[in-house]
């Protein structure tokens, strides 16, 4: 494994951040004191977006450079977690990276910094453009995950649970059917705790077609985007009463600067297309729950979604790494002022999107 130090990308901190931090720190510590009595649980959820998440790598060491990301470390007064992450697909990759780093932006870094170009997450070329769908482990893919699989299994080893990193966390895959290929399912699968991490974030990222699913547990598992993009609700239904939403997916179907070279419309534009049609539908159930909390008398949850404003490309651009990854700290830097950190963390709920 590389050294964190031959890292080729520059750091971004600089004194306005460094400022921010420090006017911060008082008002973490109060937010602590409200999680270790627990009245607080903060959430973090990252949706999928496949290279489209380098934008979030850069707004999570963001959040690492104020001291934000500590938060998620805390424990209530009983023992529980009082910080847990959400991810789905490119999001369980960043949700298992930041649950084995914890409070070290350099382990967290370490786990995406050597993705340099789209060979190092699969092998193969895309250039059928008619298989969107695969139903057997032994089925035709398109790509080759192996690069992926071995990159996670030297993060994690080969026996790593959940319940061994630092933070809780929780990801989404779909069963498809179960693992003689017998039984159709369409049940969305929620893997934590004693799952093994480098299987879970794996099949949360197997893209229908583009890579065979993963069998794990008797369930064939795909792409949690299929049904979960950006798990918001499980944060919700899951006691977060402060969230932070690292969402990546503004519209990009049919928009022909989002096609990487090779990559054919039904490919590229079509699962787009659904993804953010998902999107949209989730942030409504999320507002449909704020508004279930308000009229059951309970203050509703404190939502913070950051939506870039501009296309971050095809979801299978892993190689626009360095400027998706500086755009996304950029923008975080513009956009997590003190009073909107302050308003999330201590204002009255409900959802706000920078």
């Amino acid at each position: 494994m590389p050294n964190i130090t031959d890292n080729p990308y520059k750091e971004l901190i600089d004194a306005d951040v460094l400022n921010l931090k420090e006017s911060l720190a008082p008002e973490f510590n109060k937010f602590r004191a409200l999680q270790r009595s627990g009245a607080e649980k903060l959430g973090g959820v990252c949706a999928g977006g496949g290279g489209k998440g380098w934008y979030d790598v850069g707004v999570t060491e963001f959040l690492y450079d104020i001291g934000f990301i500590d938060l998620y470390l805390t424990r209530a007064d009983n023992g529980m977690p009082a910080g847990e992450l959400f991810g789905t697909s490119f999001g369980a990759l960043w949700a298992a990276a930041l649950a084995r780093a914890g409070a070290d932006k350099a382990k967290f870094q370490e786990a995406f910094f050597y993705i340099k170009s789209n060979e190092s997450v699969y092998k193969g070329k895309i250039d059928m453009p008619n298989i969107l769908w695969t139903g057997a482990t032994n089925g035709p893919a398109l790509l080759d995950n192996t690069p992926l699989k071995n990159r996670l299994i030297e993060l994690f080893g080969e026996r790593g649970r959940f319940s061994d990193q630092l933070i809780p966390a929780r990801v989404t895959a779909f069963c498809i059917a179960d693992d003689n290929d017998t039984k159709m399912t369409h049940d969305i699968v929620t893997l934590k705790g004693d799952d093994i991490a480098w299987i879970s974030a794996l099949a949360s990222a197997s893209i229908p077609g583009a890579f065979r699913p993963v069998l794990y547990k008797g369930m064939l598992l795909i792409d949690g985007g299929v049904a979960a993009n950006d798990p918001i609700l499980y944060a919700c239904e899951n006691g977060c009463t402060r969230i932070a939403v690292l969402y990546c997916s503004p519209d990009t179907a049919n928009n022909s600067t989002s096609k990487m070279k090779g990559v054919r419309d039904v490919l590229g534009d079509l699962p787009q297309g659904a993804m953010d049609a998902f999107e949209k539908y989730i942030h409504k159930g999320a507002l449909a729950h704020l508004k279930l909390q308000t009229a059951l008398g309970q203050r509703p949850a404190s939502i913070l979604t950051n939506e870039p404003g501009f296309d971050t490309l095809s979801a299978l651009e892993f190689a626009a790494n360095r400027w998706l990854r500086e755009r996304g700290y950029r923008d975080a830097k513009k956009k997590f002022t003190r009073e909107v950190i302050l308003n999330m963390l201590f204002g009255p709920g409900g959802m706000v999107s920078l």
